[in-house]
């Protein structure tokens, strides 16, 4: 009998679901975008520019790209609220709060960039940020649970990828956008790796441990298929 979804897997779901949301629907964006305009220099949040109206053109690209935004929002304020309300999910303080301040960062991004640009820059490095250190969290969970292979391999692509954005951004490098084109899909894909495959080799590091068995499920705390409840201190 298939074990229905724990809490670990439901706190990893949304994870994934932020980075598999975000990795689709900007790139649709980036494929509707205003007619004339190249990929590698044009940065995302022109594609979330009010000026689109007036070209005539890049309007489904802006409707696509503050979709993403929105759903990122939900996404991460559902997040935030299963690990403020979990009770047993590591380092679930740390989570809820980072979970909240991206979602208020996503929101905060939807704010045209021609329009409101200290507002947007705002948003954008709060919700950015937050997902960065997000993955803080997840890779002592990996670390702790025997995978310090995925965990430096998870790291590695996170930094090689975002640090180098940053600092072209903030130098004022005129080739930032083609360093952002390669730090979104490697902070997504950093967020995928850092939950892939959950408690591999029996290893829980979330909310439960189960044991596989062929038989039914058990009393909770013996036998096959039986599920015993992990506590963690931090979150008391």
């Amino acid at each position: 009998m298939k074990a229905a979804p724990t809490g670990f897997s439901r706190e990893h779901a949304l994870m994934r679901a932020l980075s598999v949301s975000n990795l689709i629907l900007l790139t649709i964006a980036l494929m509707l975008r205003p007619a004339g305009t190249r990929i590698l220099p044009l940065p995302l949040s022109a594609l979330g520019e009010w000026k689109v109206f007036a070209l005539g053109s890049g309007v489904a690209g802006l409707i696509f790209f503050d979709l993403s935004i929105l759903l990122s929002a939900v996404i991460l304020f559902r997040y935030q609220s299963f690990c403020r309300n979990a009770g047993s999910v590591p380092h679930g303080r740390a989570k809820a709060l980072l979970g909240l301040a991206g979602a208020a960062g996503y929101l905060i991004m939807i704010f045209p960039n021609d329009v409101t640009h200290p507002i947007h820059v705002a948003g954008s490095a709060l919700a950015v940020g937050c997902t960065w250190g997000l993955m803080i969290p997840y890779t002592l969970e990996l670390a702790s649970s025997g995978r310090k292979g995925e965990a430096w391999r998870m790291q590695v692509l996170l930094q090689a990828t975002v640090l180098p954005y940053a600092a072209a951004y903030l130098a004022g490098s005129p080739h930032h956008p083609v360093y952002q084109k390669i730090a979104i899909p490697g902070l997504m894909a950093a967020v995928l790796l850092s939950v892939r495959g959950g408690g591999k080799n029996g290893k829980m590091t979330g909310t439960e441990m189960r044991y596989s068995g062929n038989s039914s499920p058990g009393p909770i705390g013996s036998g096959p298929g039986s599920v015993i409840p992990l506590e963690f201190p931090e979150n008391r």
